[in-house]
């Protein structure tokens, strides 16, 4: 899901509001170190990704997306910009 537009914008936000306290539980069981180094796989709006970076001070944080690594497969003749 790839909400555009001014309703989109509302929706995403709406969705990431009515899901902070279901984001406690994870971020409370995995109470990351300083500097520990974390993956998160299918982040969704990235909520919880801003809670754990936020604990992380000497720290790694990254996530991924599966739909888009579908939908924009990488290849070995690609260029990163």
């Amino acid at each position: 899901m790839h909400p555009s537009g001014i309703r989109g914008r509302v929706f995403a936000k709406l969705m990431e509001w009515l899901n902070t306290p279901a984001y406690q539980r994870p971020l409370a069981l995995i109470d990351p170190a300083p500097d520990e180094t974390l993956l998160e796989i299918g982040f969704g709006t990235g909520a919880l990704l801003l809670m754990l970076a936020a604990r992380l001070s000497d720290g790694l944080l990254a996530g991924i997306l599966p739909a888009c690594l579908l939908a924009f497969p990488f290849h070995s003749t690609s260029r990163i910009a």
